[in-house]
């Protein structure tokens, strides 16, 4: 219905059209809908509609006269500013041809700018990009120096994770100039970082800090784990060689400078030995090839320390004279040598030399030097009567009694009739001077060699005394029975006391053997001519 109605509208336009002087007055929206209108209305009102028309004009005319009446200056304002709307936009439109004109060259200029300032653009987009990033820049540029700060203050593995980090970045950017540098400071920072940790291998740690160290050793994987060790340990030989110069001023007393020499080697080569098994080989299994060469290291610096310690030893021990000092520096070495025992290092047998060849030395030379004082006595005084100086007054009384033989007495007991021969009563005493000294650090290996000694001197003496009766009794004219009961009493003396109860003191006193020992044979031949000697005396 409505589609026929809209039909009929038009039809009508266009018939209307055709009969007008204007068509196109009826060509507008504005007709086809008041067409419409006019269509809809019933004939009352479409006859009564050129009137209300009428009537609306009129209103509309009065209206408009009373605007213009009351808006005269505003039409003219409104006039004027048309005009000069008109006028600015033909000059407007003037300019904008001229733009217009314009605008190619100054789209060639455009495009030289642009090429003449794209290196500019090009710096200024980097810039504008480093702005941009300029916090996550700023925290890759401070890698090396918080390194190196985490390195000085200690703080070892937030370094080494700052490391990884460069390290993954040098991965991922490998071309990028600045990520190169990073990585490259990163690198210098970290070996500075291992520089310490190897300084503080040579300083005095204990376990906990060394155990640290050569953990973050480790996680450089800059050395293999026997060339960690064997750092290790010659960093560790560095601070033992430092100690021991502290204590190279008490040199001068030897005593004092061996004994405090051992417990620098006791304290600290021992902590060297347990700090390095706790961290290089307490977590291997035993059988593996890896824990057979750590620990063949392992002996070889303990074998170096105490080859030193022996040379130290071979050196001081002689220059010291105090037996009762040689006798305590041997039991702290005792005591040292123990506590090495218990890690497998018990090096006991190589330090029984030193003291042996001191004590064997020592104790030669005090008994070859009783020996010699005894013989220069004897020359000294050949001249003089017997009296006063072979025997004392009272016993040249006594000198037709029997000498007794040696009673069973205590071997620290010298036979009493020893005082009245002050020169063999000198001679035993200065021969049981070095046994006292002897018994306090007494080898058993040195034994045999320290009797056949006592035998030597006591065969020099014999000779002496031989040959005081030889020369004596050539000479004697006057008296000449006294002096040969002097000498016979002498040579009985020097037989059943002298030699008996000085060997016996070293046997007995000094080693504690029941067991008699052969006697040499010059010992032997030298008591057959003293009894020989007393033989034809007496007959």
């Amino acid at each position: 219905m409505d589609g026929i109605q809209h039909n009929e509208t038009n039809s009508l336009l266009d018939f209307l059209a055709s009969k007008a002087d204007d068509p196109s007055i009826f060509s507008t929206p504005q007709a086809a809908s008041y067409l419409s209108y006019l269509t809809s209305l019933p004939l009352p009102s479409l006859l009564a509609e050129p009137q209300a028309l009428i009537d609306e004009t009129n209103t509309l005319t009065s209206q408009l006269t009373t605007l213009c009446n009351q808006e005269y200056s505003t039409f003219l304002s409104l006039h004027q500013s048309c005009s000069t709307l008109s006028d600015t936009l033909d000059s407007f439109a003037s300019s904008l041809d001229s733009l217009l004109d314009a605008i190619p060259a100054l789209e060639s200029e455009t495009r030289t700018f642009s090429e003449s300032t794209k290196v500019i653009q090009s710096s200024r987009k980097k810039a504008t990009l480093v702005l941009e990033q300029h916090d996550k820049l700023l925290d890759i540029l401070q890698i090396p120096q918080l390194i190196d700060t985490c390195v000085r203050n200690g703080y070892y593995s937030e370094a080494m994770d700052l490391s990884a980090q460069s390290t993954a970045l040098l991965k991922r950017f490998p071309t990028i100039p600045v990520i190169i540098d990073v990585a490259s400071e990163s690198e210098r920072a970290i070996r500075l970082m291992s520089t310490q940790l190897l300084a503080m291998l040579r300083e005095p740690a204990k376990l906990p800090a060394l155990f640290k160290a050569v953990n973050f050793l480790r996680k450089m994987r800059s050395l293999d784990e026997d060339e960690l060790a064997v750092t290790f340990l010659s960093s560790r030989a560095v601070y033992l060689e430092q100690i021991f110069q502290t204590i190279e001023t008490q040199r001068s007393d030897h005593a004092r400078f061996m004994r405090k020499y051992v417990d620098v080697f006791r304290e600290n080569v021992y902590d060297v030995i347990t700090q390095y098994t706790s961290i290089f080989l307490d977590n291997i299994p035993n059988d593996s090839d890896l824990y057979m060469d750590l620990a063949h290291l392992l002996q070889k610096f303990a074998h170096l320390q105490i080859i030193q310690l022996v040379n130290v030893l071979k050196e001081i021990v002689p220059q010291i004279e105090d037996p009762i000092s040689l006798t305590s520096l041997l039991t702290q070495l005792t005591y040292c040598s123990t506590s090495f025992a218990r890690v497998g290092m018990d090096f006991r047998c190589l330090i029984e030399r030193p003291f042996t060849n001191v004590v064997l030395s020592t104790t030669k030379a005090s008994l070859m030097s009783a020996s010699k004082n005894f013989i220069s006595r004897l020359e000294t005084n050949k001249g003089r009567p017997l009296t006063k100086w072979l025997i004392t007054a009272s016993q040249s009384t006594l000198i037709s009694q029997p000498t007794p033989f040696l009673p069973a007495t205590p071997i620290y007991a010298p036979p009493s009739i020893l005082s009245s021969y002050p020169p063999m009563a000198l001679y035993t005493n200065a021969v049981l001077s070095s046994f006292n000294s002897l018994r306090l650090l007494a080898p058993v290996s040195i034994y045999p060699i320290v009797y056949d000694i006592l035998n030597t001197s006591l065969v020099e003496i014999g000779k002496a005394i031989l040959s005081l009766t030889q020369s004596l009794k050539a000479k004697s004219k006057e008296d000449e029975a006294s002096t040969l009961q002097i000498l016979r009493k002498v040579v009985e003396v020097y037989l059943q006391c002298v030699v008996p109860f000085l060997q016996r003191g070293l046997r007995e006193g000094v080693y504690n053997i029941k067991a008699e020992r052969e006697e040499p044979k010059d010992l032997l031949a030298l008591q057959e001519e003293m009894k020989a000697f007393l033989s034809a005396e007496h007959i």
